[in-house]
């Protein structure tokens, strides 16, 4: 599948800058890992098949094919061990996600031709323009729409982040 992606890139297609190295040598000499993160990156591609062919939403499957189509370009000498790296921690989300059949965080938009991000900062972003916070959102919709329910009784859906917005602590 990976080569397969790779042949279907368009012709004027370039490789991702890296957002890693401030200076391109320092970028070309950084291949200590790419062996194992190759592999790695493989073997998740493998596991990821299968669950992206059952999403069934059209763009949500076209934002994950657009996805997986930019993380397989990420190969080769051109990219450096950092930037595999990164693609793998991408590629370590996005099949969590996909095992539960959903595109979200990050994978909600269509990815960056011209670089790719940390995860973590690519995640407070999407979290900045879109909220998971929000009970009355379509995320949270989905979350609850998925929980078991009770025959009788209650549940209770609690939203979390880590930004402290106010406290009822007196300031020693």
């Amino acid at each position: 599948m990976w080569q397969d992606t790779l042949q279907g890139l368009p012709g004027d297609f370039r490789m991702l800058e890296c957002c890693v190295h401030a200076e391109e040598a320092e970028c070309k000499a950084d291949h200590r890992l790419d062996k194992i993160l190759d592999q790695e990156f493989q073997l998740f591609l493998y596991i990821a098949r299968p669950y992206a062919f059952l999403i069934r939403i059209g763009n949500d499957r076209t934002r994950i094919a657009a996805w997986l189509q930019m993380l397989c370009s990420i190969q080769g000498r051109e990219s450096c061990s950092s930037m595999k790296a990164i693609r793998n921690d991408y590629m370590m989300a996005l099949l969590g996600y996909l095992q539960d059949l959903r595109s979200v965080g990050p994978f909600a938009e269509l990815p960056s031709w011209k670089t790719l991000t940390p995860l973590a900062e690519a995640a407070k972003n999407a979290a900045e323009n879109k909220p998971i916070i929000d009970p009355t959102g379509s995320e949270a919709n989905e979350f609850l729409i998925n929980q078991p329910m009770p025959d009788d009784g209650a549940f209770c859906y609690i939203a979390l982040n880590g930004d402290l917005v106010s406290s009822n602590l007196i300031p020693t």
